[in-house]
């Protein structure tokens, strides 16, 4: 055994001590693991202080010892406590013992708090459920000794009892241990009585192990037998008569103590059987009770209603049981503040027929009402009370009850109830059942005025609809009629102002400048308004969809740049994201928007020629950001919470020189907040300032190889001369042949190969225009043979597209193909492969356009005369339909939507069935305010959109030089 180390010799029980070899009386310190209230026992002195410590912090921190049990008040058990205590450091700390020993102890210099056995019931409970109990066993010098008993693991902390060899020790008893240890319990033992008194109640313990301070440890092998022996030992050897009868009279004095509380155990019996009797009754009582408070249950459910009336009528015949009453009335308070019946029962139903009960003003209803007091009234004159018809005969109502019912100084109204004579009942019951009925009462009347109140908001909820759809109404139409003219204006400045025929004088065209700026000017304000407008009103609805970050912004600030040049500053954009490229689904529109808000107001304030506007896209702490970044004036910063407000700048001297509404910020942080994001701001006044567009990257995916291969098919568009022959490689005749008829009215040349080696061949033979590949065939697949074409100078250059069941774009312009397409396929996508990458000589173009306002028709011709082979008019969809009947079928459509005799949207209801327009193009160009409805309803007729406005021109010319005729 290692003594070096702690022992243990019972679950979470060690003995701690210091081996002192053939030193019989060694002390014996053990330690109970307890967590944060583990108690260490009779640490003994400072010589084994040292490594009493060591073997505890073994086992755990010294700082969980919550407990120190002190058996008696000798040094070898206590000298170390001090120390001890220091080394512990809880304030908390306990030392558990007798109160006759705590004085002793204190001359020790013990600080710590005692936990004094006698005064707590003889035992010690702690959080985790242990329990320790404890038997005072005077011996000796020290009659405050006691003994310590955990019954959980049964052992047995027997400090001197059983203690104490005359022989060298040794660390478990053996079955001569009595030999060893009497001579020590004869001399320190005071008597043979006090020995036994102490013995007597150790032998009623289940021990399996005794741990006592001085000695050997006791298995459960040896207890008992030596018990037995230690009964019959003469002890008190060494000790002098005076502190014998001192210990004797102790021991009487506890024996005095024990038959008293014989005497009081008979005494609780006698008590506890005659309460037994006592609860018998009560018990009957509480059965009777039982039933009373199911019965009153049963009212209490009958209150769950928001029904008055029922509730009312519930409440009468309720009060009649339990008052043993034969009329009730139910009186309400209505919005008057009056009195009104409301229910009534009686057994005689022709007595409810009189108006005896009516609320007088000066009767006793009337009175319980508003004093809100119970009042009765008993032994009626016989003279004067009423009679009621009972069946059998007829009596006199001589007991009245009122009873008000009020619920929180809120007065409701008042029961009645009379009976024919006085009964006994329960009122704590019966005011139980009211104070209930009046919260039901309460509830069920709020519950009426708040549907009252509901009808009334939906009444003003429906007015309020109907004023914002007049008033979405008016900005709709006001939306058209201010946007048509300015665009008229805006796009004649612009022709003008490019003076074709160089008879414009300098200062005429700087005035056409300043009509061309300020109508621009007058269209951002007017969206402005209605953007605003619609933000207040919770209009503006959100489009999101996936859009190229990169692409977006740089398209964005490309719209803006000649308002930077023309001024002569400074506009850059620098790409700062830890990937080249992102995708990011938002609302496109709304994304643009902000961005040219912010930069456009940096802009304007900045100074000409020095003025530098910077903007950037980053990826910072879990937000996308667009940072607009400006040299310009600054803003004060006391000044900042106050430039997002609506109509608000800075101040209104930068109004005055600057210009601008003050709505450009506010629109920006609202679209903002609706995208998800917030806008941010630094600013230094004199300095600059950076606006920060801040969006959450949740939502962000990067995409490489989409935007390549984006980047690559926008590169191709028209770039491969005009079809002379193409190829096909398919294994599946079927396909061959449907490609060939989707392909026969092109006059091409058409070669097939049904394999991969065949096509390789007649790719270099004949040199195709374009090649169309299968993907799966078997022996060679298709991304093979389209690897050897790109890698053979013979054949690199050839286009060519693929074809196939599998969907994979990306891998396909990866490996060199033009582009890719899905079976099944249509014409329309074979002619769509044809018309976007291969150049035609039919690149002159009929053309319709369609608008009630003639400075619209002609605004748009003059963009597009030049590249179009007809252009026809018409100012309404009735004389456009009139037109294609005649026979002129245009290859693109500009309409209008807002037209009078036919709008843009019946018309093209009309023409969506017309299979001679299924390959004409229709451009919207509207000046209205697409709601989701109208964009949900042009998305189905396969239009484009383009809004009235600054940068039309260049919109219409390219779409019209996009499409082929």
């Amino acid at each position: 055994m290692d003594f070096k180390k702690a022992v243990s010799i019972a679950d979470k029980i060690y003995w701690v001590g210091m081996l002192l070899e053939n030193d019989p009386f060694q002390c014996l310190p053990y330690f109970i693991e307890n967590g944060d209230e583990s108690i260490l026992i009779d640490p003994g002195s400072m010589l084994e202080f040292e490594a009493v410590m060591e073997k505890v912090s073994q086992i755990t921190d010294v700082k969980n010892i919550k407990y120190i049990i002190l058996h008696h008040q000798d040094p070898d058990l206590c000298a170390s406590v001090p120390e001890i205590e220091k080394r512990i450091g809880r304030d908390d700390l306990q030392i558990v013992t007798h109160s006759r020993m705590t004085v002793l102890i204190k001359h020790y210099k013990v600080t710590s708090s005692y936990y004094e056995i006698d005064k707590q019931e003889f035992k010690l409970t702690l959080k985790s459920g242990l329990e320790l109990q404890f038997i005072t066993t005077p011996y000796c010098h020290s009659p405050g000794a006691f003994v310590t008993y955990e019954p959980k693991s049964k052992v047995l902390f027997s400090s001197d009892i059983f203690g104490g060899l005359e022989e060298s020790w040794e660390f478990y008893a053996k079955d001569n241990y009595f030999e060893q240890a009497k001579a020590f319990h004869s001399a320190y033992m005071p008597s043979k009585d006090i020995f036994n008194y102490a013995l007597r109640k150790i032998e009623q313990l289940d021990i399996n192990l005794i741990a006592p301070q001085h000695g050997s440890i006791i298995e459960r092998k040896y207890v008992y037998n030596l018990i037995e022996d230690m009964k019959n030992l003469e002890c008190g050897l060494y000790i002098d008569n005076k502190y014998n009868d001192e210990l004797i009279d102790t021991i009487n004095q506890l024996e005095e103590k024990e038959k008293e509380l014989e005497d009081y155990k008979k005494h609780l019996e006698q008590k506890v059987k005659s309460k037994t009797y006592s609860l018998e009754e009560t018990n009957s009582k509480l059965k009777a009770e039982q039933l009373k408070l199911n019965k009153f249950n049963k009212y209490l459910s009958e209150l769950n209603s928001v029904d008055v009336s029922f509730l009312a009528n519930n409440a009468v015949k309720q009060v009649l049981d339990i008052t043993d009453s034969q009329v009730g009335i139910f009186y309400i308070n209505d919005e008057n503040d009056e009195l009104k019946t409301l229910a009534k029962y009686s057994i005689d139903e022709n007595l409810l027929e009189e108006s005896y009960f009516d609320a007088s003003p000066d009767g006793i209803v009337k009175k319980a009402h508003e004093s809100g007091e119970w009042i009765y009234v008993d032994g009626i004159s016989e003279n004067v009370a009423i009679t009621i018809d009972l069946g059998l005969y007829k009596a006199k109502l001589q007991h009245i009850k009122a009873i008000p019912l009020v619920f929180q100084k809120k007065r409701i109204g008042v029961i009645l109830v009379a009976s024919v004579s006085s009964t006994l009942f329960d009122e704590s019951y019966l005011r139980g059942y009211i104070n209930s009925l009046v919260q039901s009462l309460s509830n069920a009347i709020s519950y009426i005025e708040t549907q009252k109140s509901s009808i009334a908001l939906q009444n003003a909820n429906m007015e309020l609809e109907e004023s914002n759809r007049l008033k979405s109404e008016f900005l709709a139409n006001m939306s058209h009629e201010l946007r048509t003219p300015l665009n008229s204006i805006i796009g004649f400045s612009n022709i003008l102002q490019k003076n074709k025929k160089e008879n414009l004088l300098e200062k005429q065209l700087s005035q056409l400048e300043k009509i061309n700026r300020n109508g621009l000017n007058l269209l951002d304000l007017i969206n402005n308004i209605l953007d605003l407008s619609k933000i207040e009103s919770g209009k503006m609805e959100l489009d999101i969809r996936k859009i190229d970050l990169v692409s977006t912004v740089n398209t964005t600030l490309e719209l803006i740049m000649p308002q930077a040049s023309n001024s002569k500053k400074r506009l850059s954009f620098s790409n700062k994201l830890a990937k080249n490229i992102y995708y990011y689904e938002t609302d496109e529109q709304k994304f643009k928007q902000i961005i040219i808000n912010l930069v456009s107001n940096a802009i304007k304030f900045v100074e000409s020629a020095t003025g530098e506007i910077k903007v950037s896209l980053i990826e910072d702490k879990g937000m996308l950001k667009v940072l607009v970044t400006d040299n310009g004036i600054g803003i004060a910063e006391d000044k900042i919470e106050y430039i997002f407000g609506a109509f608000q700048q800075s101040d209104g001297s930068t109004t005055r020189k600057y210009g601008g509404t003050g709505l450009g910020l506010a629109i920006s942080k609202s679209m903002a907040e609706m995208l998800g994001g917030y806008i941010d701001v630094e600013s230094k006044l004199d300095v600059g300032s950076t606006f920060a567009l801040c969006l959450p990257t949740k939502d962000v995916s990067e995409i490489n190889s989409s935007r390549n291969s984006l980047e690559q098919i926008k590169s191709k568009i028209k770039s491969f001369p005009k079809i002379e022959s193409i190829l096909i490689i398919d294994d599946t005749q079927d396909v061959i042949e449907l490609l060939k008829e989707y392909l026969s009215d092109g006059g091409y040349k058409i070669y097939t190969a049904t394999n991969g080696e065949d096509g390789l061949k007649l790719a270099h033979s004949i040199r195709p225009s374009l090649i169309t590949l299968d993907i799966m065939m078997p022996n060679m697949n298709g991304w093979e043979i389209l690897k050897r074409l790109k890698t053979s100078t013979q054949t690199s250059d050839i286009p060519v597209v693929m074809i196939s069941n599998i969907s994979d774009k990306n891998k396909s312009i990866k490996l060199g193909a033009i582009d890719s397409i899905v079976k099944p396929f249509s014409k329309d996508d074979i002619k769509s492969i044809v018309s976007n990458y291969f150049q035609d000589e039919k690149n002159l173009k009929k053309v319709l356009i369609v608008d009630d306002e003639l400075d619209v028709r002609e605004l748009i011709q003059e963009y597009i005369e030049d590249d179009m082979r007809e252009i026809q008019n018409a100012c309404d969809g009735r004389e456009a339909l009139e037109i294609i009947e005649n026979g002129f079928i245009p290859d693109i459509i500009y309409l209008d939507l807002m037209m009078p005799n036919l709008s843009g949207f019946d018309f093209l209801e009309i023409i969506k069935s017309n299979k001679k327009l299924e390959n004409t193009n229709i451009i919207v160009v509207s000046a209205k305010e697409l709601t989701n409805e109208d964009k949900e309803i042009l998305s189905r007729t396969n239009v484009s959109v383009v809004r009235k406005g600054s940068n039309i021109e260049s919109i219409i010319k390219d779409f019209a030089k996009g499409i082929d005729g």
